[in-house]
């Protein structure tokens, strides 16, 4: 018998980015229905695991070509499983050859480049090929890269918030451009307008379609509801290629500062290599993160060369861990009020404390914003640490709760099942236990 210390639990798509990797988890759990239901409190993540272990430092092995470095198990296709034993030597050859291409180019040749490539060669025998051999004159586009603008200080931040992952979701395909809903709703003012030429990159600012962002393909005129946020400046063939439900890699100029859920030593580290002045407001002991920078947008802080952060402890800070898969709609609601749609640390005003029961207040009303229908109502016992939202069947519509014991009566929200709405988990309950009415605390999303 083995006493188990830690679970981890992997997902299909789990290195597949946090878009596709979500949607394939969810067609492979609730479509497909190819992992049975079960319950592991406790459990961890894979990709959860992958950011809490970022945090620690590593002691160096000392270790030789020819020492063991991992055992690989075959799939058992013609017999038992075995595991077969690989040394180091074996290994390091692998980051070279994958540094040859890259992962993201290989996917992009494969999934966009060649098929569209072949087919304007107009052969259907060669129609998708991998082994088409590239001629004189092709181009291979790996990436897109856009510049921003200036005079759109939100506008900017709001693009490098949508592309924070290094990627762009496109949803929509027109003759005149692509588009993302990936913050859909999500209010933005308008800053600059111009002409929408060829490689613009735009937010819609009101009207239908709120948050939408494009990218023009083709010239357009201006628009009072559309402020210009950059301009694609590589990589075009890409964006006009490009179809529904594609990823597309960008990188974006200048990089975004966002300083939020750093250690304060990394983030003055950061500072001073981009030449930025950086003050500091509230802790600033060794284990000092920063959870607030003024101003917030980049384009902000390179014109004024300055930021402020705002410090807490890192006990402080609070790792929780989201259910896209289960509580999608809720989730929209939980990441607008808390603000973690665009950043990676948010707030959460305590509102009352109460038998191992903590409830929060989001400044944004819920009903003002969304329906929160019923969505994985829960069943059976809570296990502690559980975040839940109430739905519309409570009267207090939008309230966040967290309960630091299990329960099989009430959910976190200190509502019955029926009106609450199971989102998440904090991965560190214990650092509540402390926590007084009218503090804020500050949650940081695992992804």
């Amino acid at each position: 018998r083995t006493q188990v210390k830690h679970v981890v639990v992997a997902a299909m798509g789990d290195m597949l980015g946090p878009i596709k990797g979500r949607l394939v988890n969810h067609v492979v759990r609730n479509v497909k229905k190819m992992v049975p239901a079960f319950n592991l409190p406790g459990a961890v993540s894979f990709n959860t695991a992958l950011k809490l272990g970022r945090r620690k430092t590593l002691a160096a092995a000392s270790v030789g070509p020819d020492d063991i470095a991992v055992l690989q198990y075959t799939g058992g296709t013609t017999g038992v499983s075995k595991g077969a034993v690989l040394l180091h030597r074996n290994l390091v050859p692998l980051p070279e050859l994958s540094d040859l291409f890259g992962r993201q180019g290989r996917a992009f040749l494969r999934e966009v480049a060649l098929p569209a490539l072949t087919q304007a060669r107009s052969d259907p025998q060669i129609r998708g090929d991998l082994n088409l051999l590239l001629e004189e004159g092709m181009e291979i586009f790996t990436r897109i890269q856009a510049e921003l603008i200036e005079d759109a200080p939100l506008g900017a931040e709001f693009f490098l918030a949508l592309t924070r992952e290094g990627t762009l979701k496109v949803d929509s395909v027109s003759s005149s451009y692509i588009s993302s809903d990936q913050l859909l709703t999500e209010p933005i003012a308008f800053e600059h307008r111009e002409p929408r030429l060829e490689g613009v990159v735009t937010v819609r600012t009101g009207g239908r379609g709120l948050g939408r962002l494009f990218v023009y393909k083709q010239d357009r005129t201006s628009n009072p509801s559309h402020s210009v946020v950059a301009r694609v400046t590589l990589g075009m063939d890409m964006v006009k290629l490009a179809e529904p439900g594609q990823m597309i890699t960008v990188q974006v100029k200048p990089e975004r500062i966002m300083l939020m859920g750093t250690s304060l030593k990394e983030a003055l580290k950061q500072m001073k290599e981009r030449g930025i002045e950086a003050e500091v407001e509230g802790y600033a002991g060794e284990d000092a993160v920063v959870v607030r920078q003024e101003p917030g947008a980049t384009m902000a802080i390179l014109k004024k060369n300055k930021v402020t952060l705002f410090t807490i402890p890192a006990s402080r800070l609070v790792a929780i861990q989201l259910y896209d898969d289960q509580a999608p709609k809720t989730l929209d609601y939980f990441r607008h009020v808390t603000g973690l749609k665009e950043r990676p640390v948010g707030p959460l005003p305590v509102y009352f404390v109460y038998e191992n029961t903590l409830l929060f207040k989001p400044e944004i009303d819920a009903v003002s914003y969304k329906d929160l229908l019923p969505e994985n109502k829960p069943s059976g016992i809570v296990p502690a640490g559980t975040i839940g939202v109430s739905n519309q069947v409570s009267k207090k519509i939008g309230l966040v709760g967290v309960r630091l014991t299990e329960d099989k009566r009430y959910g976190p929200s200190g509502e019955k099942f029926e009106a609450t709405n199971i989102i998440g988990r904090v991965l560190e309950p214990e650092k509540l236990k402390n926590v007084l009415e009218g503090e804020t605390i500050y949650i940081l999303e695992e992804r």
